[in-house]
């Protein structure tokens, strides 16, 4: 998460402390929580053509940094 953050504040508002990080895209906002066994992500977007683009922008993100131990997001919908 910590370098999830640190990478996106390069581009676009985005802050972190131990436990949580809060990145500011154009399109929305992704919030961070570390968890028991994880990383909790909540998007807030707009529309569905924002939700799609920032998904995909957290994606390769995540399958970048995490390469040597790849990780992959389940994204559940909104209830």
């Amino acid at each position: 998460m910590a370098r999830l953050c640190f990478h996106f504040s390069r581009k676009v508002q985005a802050r972190h402390d131990e436990v949580q990080g809060e990145v500011l895209f154009p399109w929305g906002r992704c919030e961070f929580e570390v968890v028991e066994g994880g990383l909790a992500v909540l998007l807030s977007v707009d529309d569905a053509a924002s939700l799609q683009r920032v998904r995909e922008v957290v994606d390769a993100h995540v399958a970048l940094f995490s390469r040597k131990q790849p990780t992959i997001i389940n994204w559940l919908s909104p209830a």
